[in-house]
């Protein structure tokens, strides 16, 4: 029994080391001002990253952006929380949300609260409840 539980030990071990994704706990800060896909900025290197840079687009209201950094989340790990049903429900929304159709951007935000809101930081929780309730 011990040399089993060894061995499964050694296996897990392997397959964390042979995927490079940070930890979904891990927090990836990015800058309060995200910078657009296709500028030399640094971009994020792992599918949480990606993920807390598009909720920075989405809470700019800037779906193209947000667009883009989802779909570099779900490359790197499609079954990452949400980031493929979220990606593939701002492909569906991005004509309508327009920076300045409000009404439409609280309707967005409700399905994802709703619907897409699994390991979504509590703080952009908190941003887009705010923002539908003014």
């Amino acid at each position: 029994m011990l040399k089993a539980q060894k061995g499964v030990k050694r296996e897990i071990q392997g397959i964390q080391q042979a995927i490079p994704q940070a930890h979904p706990t891990e927090s990836v800060q990015p800058s309060a001002q995200p910078a657009h896909p296709e500028s030399n900025a640094i971009k994020p290197s792992s599918a949480n990253g990606w993920e807390a840079l598009g909720f920075q687009y989405l809470l700019s209201r800037d779906a193209v952006s947000a667009t883009h950094a989802f779909s570099e989340a779900e490359k790197i790990w499609p079954d990452y929380h949400n980031v493929a049903e979220i990606r593939q429900l701002l492909i569906k929304s991005k004509e309508a949300l327009g920076p300045n159709e409000s009404a439409k951007w609280k309707e967005f935000y409700n399905k994802l609260l709703r619907d897409f809101s699994w390991g979504m930081a509590p703080d952009v929780r908190q941003k887009m409840r705010d923002y539908i309730t003014k």
